[in-house]
């Protein structure tokens, strides 16, 4: 199917690890973006205020499917598991 993803994670995150190395392993597209760095943080601020990310996700990762440049939350791990399962 066809999806695009953007990850939301910071380094010392084991779900952040755990969500890179499954899509790595099913070989599904995405981008890692780091909260580490500033920039990327205030998209995540920027993103929350058009509402793409719900002010009630404050864990991470943060996955969102960019798919046809309609971006669609998913969650965090756990929602993606299930999201590649479908």
């Amino acid at each position: 199917f066809n999806i695009m993803l953007i990850v939301f994670g910071k380094d010392y995150c084991p779900y952040c690890q755990n969500t890179k190395k499954i899509l790595n392993i099913k070989g599904t597209k995405y981008t890692y973006c780091s909260l580490e760095e500033t920039k990327n943080d205030k998209l995540v601020t920027f993103l929350r205020e058009l509402k793409l990310i719900p002010n009630n996700h404050n864990t991470i990762p943060i996955v969102i499917n960019y798919m046809n440049r309609n971006p669609i939350f998913i969650g965090g791990y756990d929602n993606l598991v299930a999201f590649l399962d479908e």
